[in-house]
């Protein structure tokens, strides 16, 4: 079985303990788990944060994780969008295999936002960007996860891997 790259996107500092899991159980299931405050993941000086990371998962990603929880993250000055939200279209444009998850709270809370997009949900998202992020992304995929734990999302990363070295 040759391991598949599974390329975890997501903000970083406040999903921190998600994301170690995820890279923990991706490592233990014998494939390479590329997440960007690891050592392992490839950085050339010479690119921007936003250009290394779109390098990254063109070139490394099989499979491309996306967790959105209530945080924007950091924005691209150039395009005024945040880095997951360049992450992911970079592997929607590539054509890698997108696995969405969407935080259950605000999951919840998009009919709401789209009814008062002037409302004030600062206690669950800091900035309505990220409604505006998932509103995308439902316009370019068909399924989005929503989950209150980890262990949703590596249930559905496996059976994902699964079919896909089943093939």
């Amino acid at each position: 079985m040759q391991p598949l790259s599974v390329f975890v996107s997501s903000t970083c500092f406040d999903l921190r303990a998600l994301r170690e899991h995820l890279r923990s159980e991706i490592a233990a299931w014998g494939h390479d788990p590329v997440l960007s405050e690891y050592p392992s993941f490839p950085v050339l000086p010479d690119l921007s944060t936003v250009e290394n990371c779109r390098k990254v998962v063109r070139e490394r990603a099989d499979v491309f994780v996306l967790v959105v929880g209530g945080r924007r993250g950091s924005l691209d000055p150039a395009t005024d969008r945040s880095v997951v939200n360049l992450e992911y279209r970079e592997a929607r444009y590539v054509g890698i295999d997108c696995i969405v998850f969407v935080e259950k709270q605000v999951w919840d809370l998009l009919p709401h936002f789209k009814k008062n997009p002037d409302a004030d949900f600062s206690t669950t998202v800091d900035y309505p960007d990220v409604f505006r992020f998932i509103v995308e992304i439902a316009e370019s995929t068909k399924w989005i996860f929503p989950f209150s734990r980890t262990d949703e999302i590596l249930t559905t990363v496996t059976s994902h891997i699964e079919r896909r070295i089943n093939k």
